[in-house]
């Protein structure tokens, strides 16, 4: 990997982590503070902003698929974690569907 692709893995790490704590700050799951910035890093925005390539670039994201495959395995056991059993319980059968 080259250093400008490691910088710019900092970076999203970097945002990453100030989502989750501007999220925090809402009240909100981390989860949606990282979703939320990432989606402002990458590419989707250039749906509303055509100029807007966004950082991690599609040759980017080849080279990164791994990592971003153990990222979303961390997301998913994050989303996990913030489950109650007990509320889950209460909401009955609708849940398990």
């Amino acid at each position: 990997m080259e250093l400008n692709l490691l910088f710019k893995v900092a970076i999203v790490l970097i945002v990453g982590f100030i989502g989750g704590q501007v999220a925090r700050k809402l009240k909100l799951p981390n989860v949606s503070g990282y979703l939320l910035f990432g989606l402002l890093l990458g590419p989707s925005l250039g749906l509303i902003i055509p100029e807007w390539t966004g950082l991690i670039t599609g040759k980017d994201q080849i080279t990164l698929q791994f990592i971003s495959e153990i990222a979303l395995a961390f997301i998913a056991f994050s989303i996990g974690s913030e489950f109650n059993i007990k509320s889950v319980k209460k909401m009955g059968k609708e849940v398990n569907v």
